[in-house]
């Protein structure tokens, strides 16, 4: 009789549980890849249509520069630095 430090034992019965759970954890990564990057393409979609709204109408445009203005007058110095180059990458 052989002793061995380290012995394993496998049965197919394992082996084939394994390979479909590995199978089903796969093919629920790429599900949730997929919503992720619709759920992405939903919100560009909407808030290009948020902006168009907004542009299109005076009233609105006014009240938003407002409620920009004073979100940006609450800013540190180093955050509105923060936030132009930010800005400046994204243009």
């Amino acid at each position: 009789m052989e002793n061995r430090f380290f012995n394993i034992k496998i049965e197919l019965s394992m082996l084939f549980s394994f390979g479909i759970a590995v199978y089903l954890m796969v093919t629920a990564h790429n599900a949730n890849l997929e919503n992720a990057q619709k759920l992405n393409e939903m919100l560009v979609k909407y808030e290009h249509q948020l902006d168009s709204m907004i542009s299109s109408d005076q009233e609105t445009l006014k009240i938003y520069k407002e409620n920009l203005d004073k979100a940006a007058s609450s800013l540190s110095d180093e955050e509105k630095e923060f936030l132009l180059r930010v800005l400046e990458l994204e243009g």
